[in-house]
């Protein structure tokens, strides 16, 4: 679920097919099958991988917002 931080206070879940392929290709890639987040920075337009956390995002309280409960999801396995 893609999220983009605004500011130190908030952010946004931002829908986009870009970065929802990225997390596709390296999910089949390193057969990640649990919570993971992968952060990338965008400079002048052009997102640069940062790396892969092998832990739930600290935002993932945000994902409830864009009715998905992703921790329920990933218990329900």
């Amino acid at each position: 679920m893609p999220r983009r931080k605004l500011d130190f206070y908030r952010q946004n879940i931002d829908h986009r097919a870009d970065l929802i392929a990225i997390a596709q290709k390296l999910t089949k890639r390193f057969n990640l099958n649990y919570l993971f987040n992968i952060q990338v920075k965008y400079h002048k337009g052009k997102g640069y991988f940062i790396e892969i956390n092998t832990r739930m995002s600290g935002g993932i309280h945000n994902s409830c917002l864009a009715a998905v409960n992703v921790l329920y999801l990933a218990l329900s396995f």
